[in-house]
């Protein structure tokens, strides 16, 4: 063992703990996980990164296109969490 678990009263039941913990019946998260953090995050980017190459040649301006892309991305995460708030509740 560990000198971490020397001290520790439970040093002699983690084992059963974890495996009670890994046997557990309880649903996953991951894609309440995916859908909730990693996807508004991907769009988030996705978004900055097409707007400011569809308009990069057409605004010259690069603190207008940043602005640009920065509103079109929170506006695009917002209406995906607005969908997903709306699909959950029906579910």
């Amino acid at each position: 063992m560990d000198r971490q678990c020397d001290n520790c009263g439970q040093k002699n039941s983690c084992q059963a703990i974890y495996e009670k913990l890994g046997k557990s019946k309880s649903p996953s998260i991951l894609l309440k996980v995916i859908t909730a953090i990693l996807l508004p995050l991907i769009f988030f980017i996705v978004t900055i990164a097409a707007t400011e190459k569809i308009f990069s040649e057409r605004i010259t301006n690069s603190s207008g296109r940043n602005m640009l892309a920065l509103v079109t991305a929170v506006a695009v995460v917002g209406l995906y969490l607005l969908i997903l708030k709306l699909w959950s509740a029906k579910h």
